[in-house]
């Protein structure tokens, strides 16, 4: 079984960031969104590893990191 590595939730935030730059329409909330969804994708392509090394938690009105 192959080892993947989990990540600073930071890092994947400034990533993202990073690939936005040109869109300024990147909001705090959208941000977190993409993160969420991506940790998801990542959980499901590694067989159960989480992309960010933080908890995800469902609020009332949206998720937090």
């Amino acid at each position: 079984m192959k080892n993947y590595k989990t990540y600073n939730t930071l890092k994947i935030a400034k990533y993202f960031l990073k690939l936005g730059e040109e869109d300024n329409k990147l909001t705090p909330q959208k941000l977190i969104k993409i993160t969420i969804i991506a940790n998801g994708h990542y959980l499901d392509f590694t067989k159960g590893t989480p992309l960010i090394n933080e908890l995800c938690q469902a609020w009332k009105y949206g998720d937090i990191i």
